[in-house]
């Protein structure tokens, strides 16, 4: 949910910054509705490509987890232990 309102914040801006950098040109004036279908277009295409890539990014990423851990070392025995030593009279 941020990435979404991130991004979508981000686009709106954008388009904001092109409106009002429009109203330089003679004649253009800022339009809301083009602000607003920018704004839903950045929405719906975030909501379209990012759960997508996230997913086949974690799959790449578990592949390639799998491959670079080796396997377990067999078991080499016990574990050698010093023998304890009486107190000296």
């Amino acid at each position: 949910l941020g990435s979404l309102l991130r991004t979508t914040a981000a686009g709106a801006l954008l388009s904001l910054g092109i409106e009002l950098l429009q109203t330089g040109v003679p004649g253009q004036v800022v339009d809301v509705d083009s602000l607003l279908l920018n704004t839903a277009g950045v929405a719906l295409a975030h909501l379209a490509v990012v759960p997508a890539g996230r997913a086949r990014l974690r799959r790449g990423s578990e592949r390639g987890r799998r491959e670079d851990v080796p396997q377990e070392e067999p078991t080499q025995g016990r574990t050698p232990t010093i023998p304890r030593v009486g107190i000296a009279p």
